[in-house]
């Protein structure tokens, strides 16, 4: 396995390259990470899921960039993965074989099963440690979602259920009851299989709702991995949000660049919450792209319990002197605690 290896994921409303540097066997970091909102999906699901050219060519523009990137970080190995828009468009074998001939990328198209499982293998490895749950990840075309128990990945589905589906077929149609209709059809499908007290929510509409918790607690962090909340104590706060017209939405604390979705997102995470009788929802700030790379590394297996491959990684960089390292660590964590607000108790996990 190369040291460098970018990883690109092609959703329906972003693109995103990432390099993950390995330093050990198990050890590795973000070295890079762009991204790009491309709205490959747009203007598809209303014609038959047929991308339209003006999406395929700002996606092309997008993968020359990465392209660069990847030539700049002397990335040895490109992993990319095309998910919802690119497997319902009946044009996608062209779009794979543009970006193919003009950069050198070659796509692979993975179906909703694979996308709900790499989701869920990047959870259950880079998570705090957890015994059972359901992965949620909304996006522009799709939401996966998968139940964990004890480490294994036992139920996988993919629902066509996303954020810029949505948009176009209902929301910018006014149509609030074929959007209701729509929705509980959807999710009729997710079976009692998957019932849970713990949510846990991957995908850029989840992480920003999530960052809107944090923001009304006044969390002192603005790091959503590993961020949990009770679900019920903020539905009055989604439920305000779901009914807003756009102009109010400066009102909520979400960035402007999900204004045009959050909406949709929201709804999404709501009825499915409410499916599955969840009350806890543990935020994921890793995903499909993670997943990707773990699998190329771990060929299906799981890390070490309790291994952390960052904190491996910063070892790996830093720790020329082992014994040094915790009191490194506190003298670290005592000059930061004005910005980080954070108690002695946690000075244990160091």
């Amino acid at each position: 396995m190369p040291k460098r290896v970018a990883v690109i994921d092609l959703g329906s409303n972003s693109a995103r390259a990432v390099i993950f540097e390995r330093t050990s066997r198990l050890g590795f970091f973000i070295l890079a990470e762009h991204k790009i909102k491309i709205r490959l999906g747009e203007g598809a699901y209303e014609n038959g899921g047929i991308l339209t050219t003006e999406a395929m060519q700002k996606c092309l523009l997008a993968f020359k960039k990465f392209k660069t990137l990847v030539c700049n970080y002397k990335a040895k190995r490109v992993l990319c993965i095309g998910t919802s828009a690119l497997r319902d468009a009946p044009n996608g074998s062209e779009f794979i074989n543009l970006v193919r001939k003009q950069t050198g990328i070659t796509i692979r198209k993975i179906d909703g099963q694979m996308e709900a499982y790499l989701g869920a293998y990047a959870a259950q490895n880079l998570l705090s440690d957890f015994s059972e749950g359901v992965t949620l990840d909304i996006g522009g075309g799709s939401t996966e979602l998968a139940y964990i128990k004890n480490g294994r990945i036992e139920n996988k589905i993919s629902l066509n259920l996303g954020t810029v589906r949505l948009k176009e077929l209902f929301f910018d149609r006014g149509d609030t009851k074929g959007l209701e209709k729509y929705i509980n059809s959807a999710i009729s499908q997710v079976g009692a299989e998957f019932r849970t007290q713990n949510l846990i929510v991957m995908g850029g509409s989840a992480r920003a709702l999530s960052g809107a918790v944090m923001s009304l607690q006044n969390h002192p962090l603005k790091i959503v991995h590993n961020f949990s909340y009770d679900y019920e104590k903020y539905a009055p706060f989604f439920a305000k949000l779901m009914s807003a017209k756009t102009l109010d939405l400066a009102k909520f604390p979400i960035k402007k660049d999900r204004y045009d979705t959050i909406r949709e997102g929201a709804i999404i995470f709501d009825k499915i919450v409410r499916r599955l009788g969840a009350k806890k929802i543990i935020t994921s700030g890793v995903g499909v792209r993670e997943g990707a790379f773990l699998s190329s590394i771990l060929r299906g297996a799981n890390l070490p319990r309790g291994f952390n491959p960052s904190l491996r990684s910063l070892k790996d960089r830093f720790a020329s002197e082992p014994s040094e390292a915790p009191k490194f660590a506190k003298a670290l964590f005592c000059a930061l605690s004005p910005l980080h607000g954070l108690g002695e108790k946690y000075i244990k996990i160091l």
